[in-house]
């Protein structure tokens, strides 16, 4: 199966019978997402960047149009207007520098992926293929992870996909901007 396949089997992996053992699919998760980010790059005139000033840009143009509202954010965020977040999250890009593109997700949910026998067997493949920032995926996914887990599986995930110093700037640029993107 490439990384990029997505078989109809397995368990959704935010159910609960996957997350009964909740280390295990931590692993499962941080192995795929590494198999995922290290794979031979998307070719082709479809794949689409997903830089941190693109989905800056995204966000902004939800911010303006009203398509955002504190209402959706997670508990953390929602004393804050959209507009404040974004210019939080603007402050925070400027502190990213450099960062290598890979073959990313873009949108990544734990309700996307699949899983059976300890390993993810699917997952909901991005309509169109993207590179970016690593850390798009992994913070978003660390995002529901820790909802669903709770917060030990954040530092968990970053280290089982072999993060050995996660930078946190990047974590909290890519969390902030979710709020403003869901």
């Amino acid at each position: 199966m490439g990384v990029f396949d997505s078989p109809r089997d397995g368990t959704p992996a935010d159910s609960p019978t996957a997350r009964l053992r909740p280390d295990d699919l931590v692993v499962a998760l941080a192995r795929f997402l590494h198999r995922v980010h290290t794979s031979a790059p998307v070719d082709g005139a479809e794949a689409l960047s997903a830089t941190p000033s693109d989905y800056l840009a995204l966000a902004a143009e939800r911010v303006e149009s009203g398509a955002v509202t504190s209402d959706s954010f997670d508990e953390p965020y929602r004393p804050h207007a959209p507009e404040r977040l974004l210019s939080i999250a603007t402050d925070l890009a400027d502190g990213l520098g450099a960062v290598a593109s890979v073959p990313v997700h873009g949108s990544l949910a734990l309700a996307d992926l699949r899983i059976d026998g300890g390993s993810v067997v699917g997952w909901t493949v991005p309509a169109t293929p993207r590179h970016g920032d690593s850390y798009v995926d992994l913070s978003f996914l660390a995002r529901d992870l820790a909802a669903a887990i709770g917060p030990a599986a954040v530092p968990a995930l970053f280290d089982a996909y072999g993060a050995e110093r996660p930078d946190p700037v990047r974590i909290e640029f890519w969390v902030t901007l979710r709020q403003l993107l869901s």
